[in-house]
């Protein structure tokens, strides 16, 4: 068995994501398992909080806590591979917005998730914290760039 390349710098990841009253709650969760690679996205469980919004509309939230060192390869590398060039840039250009403590957060697009595309978004997203290791939170961009999160 290879030795995990991402086992050094990430502990969990954190997804949540909302279905509206008028989505469909199976495409908003096929959304977010477009994250993983398609052998492994029945993988991840997400729990599911029935909520009331401002003017009395149901929302669903989704949460997913995933730990598994195997599934958290399979969202980095979909994510350093699919992600858009021009995504990767901004966010090395803004990468200290995105970071507080040894988290990373991230918004991608949920509509273009469902298509199997990755870029960044922050009207309706899949929001996604990366927690990092303790001894990496003084050095997240450094770790983004070894994992190809940011070039």
């Amino acid at each position: 068995m290879s030795k995990s390349f991402v086992k050094p710098f990430i502990g969990y990841i954190t997804i949540r994501l909302l279905a509206h009253a008028t989505e469909d709650e199976d495409r908003v969760l096929e959304a977010a398992r477009n994250l993983f690679p398609s052998a492994r996205a029945g993988e991840v469980r997400f729990k599911r909080v029935k909520l009331r919004g401002h003017h009395g509309n149901p929302i669903v939230v989704f949460e997913a806590k995933v730990r598994k060192t195997e599934l958290i390869e399979g969202m980095i590398q979909r994510l350093s591979s699919n992600l858009r060039p021009e995504d990767k840039e901004m966010l090395a250009r803004k990468v200290d917005l995105h970071i507080d403590g040894s988290n990373l957060y991230l918004r991608l697009d949920k509509q273009a998730a469902l298509r199997g595309e990755l870029r960044l978004e922050n009207v309706d997203p899949i929001r996604i914290c990366i927690h990092f290791k303790r001894r990496w939170a003084s050095r997240i961009p450094e770790a983004c760039k070894s994992l190809g999160i940011i070039p």
